[in-house]
């Protein structure tokens, strides 16, 4: 049904006009890509006050005694995401001020396109629009996201790798603990040289960029990338990584894939110290100790030194079981390649492994729990390619695939300081980063007799700011 003339004058760009119960009112509203249903679809960011034939507009908030006289010249009003951004940028200083020094001319292009990545999951193409939906565009004024402008933009941060690495070793330094591991990126364009077709877990016949990455366990956050071709393995890549990432004198812990004899000798001329699983598990019947990790006994075996280094072998009997239990229940349901003769030479395996490592001075329980915090470098390619839907690329050349993959590094280190204080609070089995973005979001700024004021806050996100010790103003 059609709104009438004086409701209809009052509706502006963006906005939404609704009848709820007979009454009109205006919602701010904008669109989001949905990638299920391979469209956008409307997002409602809150609804902007009243519409009433006598009076006309009224802002939400304002009473109708306060409004303006008739005759006098009717309110600007104008509205601006303003939460979530001021959120991030308020727990990330240190990751601005690095932008500021490594990339003087253009930080605040790319604080404005990781901040859109992360939010939006956008595409380079949306991110003018959602920069001028955002309290963004009046805080960086000289940002410019115009197409050939962005794509100039792009073309020159890809093109020069060192202020990135400068960057990246910002947050490298005073580390302690690194975790390693790669990851693979579908990219199908023929005119970028690291696209190519090679191994990677998904098994498909498409073409990949391969994506070295390491991880600071100390400070819970990524710190170091670097992108390499489909068909290279990361165990060739590494002695590269390892090079241009400056790093020594930490202990750094990789999966089995990493180990191999090259590698070890390559960590320990790099001056690393490193715990690595061996690529097949050994067995012992008996063992020399043991004690508690989240509530699971693990039982140690640790085998004669040799040169430097000492394998151990851990034992989770309560792993073995359930391992024992799904091997025999595949079996039962004529899962192919399992048989009782797989399950006869495997039987006294469940529930092991076995680790290298050159940290003589470390304790079993020690080397086992620094080695259970590789997992989360596995979130950081989740988050990577599922939150930030960053699992395949579109870019057409090798430099503005390097340009994209650093923004979308940015977008994931400003994630993680969202992450770390949520579990600092112990709220992450409440509060998601994802749910703590939305409620942000929905903290605006409106310009009101030209001037910006904040938005109604809802009383449980205002509660949950304050928990987090995270005024917005």
């Amino acid at each position: 049904m059609a709104h009438p003339d004086w409701v209809l004058k009052h509706k502006q760009k963006n906005t939404e006009i609704r009848n709820i119960r007979g009454r009109y009112y205006l919602y701010k509203i904008t669109s989001k890509w949905d990638p299920s249903k391979k469209r956008t679809k409307k997002v409602t960011l809150g609804m902007l006050g009243v519409i009433t034939e006598q009076d006309g507009f009224i802002p939400k908030g304002v009473t109708k005694k306060g409004r303006p006289p008739k005759f006098k010249a009717p309110m600007i009003l104008s509205t601006k995401e303003y939460g979530a951004t001021f959120l991030l940028q308020t727990l990330a200083p240190d990751i601005i001020d690095a932008l500021k020094e490594c990339f003087p001319n253009d930080w605040e292009n790319l604080l404005v396109l990781s901040l859109n990545r992360l939010l939006y999951q956008a595409p380079l193409k949306r991110c003018e629009f959602l920069f001028e939906e955002s309290f963004l565009s009046e805080t960086f004024k000289k940002v410019d996201l115009r197409k050939n402008t962005l794509t100039a933009l792009i073309q020159d941060i890809g093109s020069d790798r060192q202020p990135i690495v400068k960057f990246l070793k910002t947050f490298i330094e005073g580390t302690e603990h690194i975790i390693f591991d790669a990851t693979s990126i579908i990219s199908n364009a023929s005119c970028i040289e690291a696209a190519q077709k090679g191994y990677s877990s998904q098994k498909g016949y498409d073409s990949y960029v391969n994506l070295f990455y390491m991880f600071n366990t100390d400070k819970k956050e990524p710190n170091y990338y670097r992108i390499f071709p489909g068909n290279i393995q990361g165990t060739s890549a590494l002695k590269n990584c390892l090079q241009e990432s400056g790093i020594k004198e930490m202990i750094a812990i990789g999966d089995k894939g990493f180990c191999s004899k090259n590698n070890l000798q390559l960590l320990e001329e790099s001056s690393l110290q490193y715990i690595l699983p061996l690529k097949r598990d050994i067995y012992q019947n008996a063992f020399d100790g043991h004690f508690i990790y989240q509530g699971r006994v693990i039982f140690y075996t640790s085998l004669p030194e040799t040169t430097g280094k000492k394998v151990i072998i851990f034992t989770d009997k309560s792993l073995a079981l359930e391992e024992e239990k799904t091997y025999l229940k595949r079996i039962e349901d004529q899962f192919e390649g399992y048989t009782m003769e797989g399950y006869q030479e495997k039987q006294i395996k469940f529930g092991t492994i076995s680790m290298i490592t050159n940290c003589l001075h470390l304790s079993e329980e020690h080397i086992y729990s620094s080695y259970k915090t590789r997992m989360e470098i596995e979130t950081v390619f989740d988050t990577y390619k599922n939150l930030l839907e960053a699992d395949r690329t579109y870019m057409h050349s090798d430099k503005s695939l390097e340009a994209w993959i650093f923004i979308n590094h940015l977008a994931t280190m400003f994630y993680y300081r969202v992450f770390n204080l949520l579990k600092t609070h112990d709220l992450l089995k409440k509060i998601s980063p994802a749910d703590l973005f939305a409620r942000t979001m929905r903290i605006n700024k409106i310009k009101i007799n030209d001037q910006w004021v904040t938005s109604e806050i809802n009383l449980q996100t205002k509660k949950l700011l304050h928990k987090l010790n995270l005024p917005v103003t």
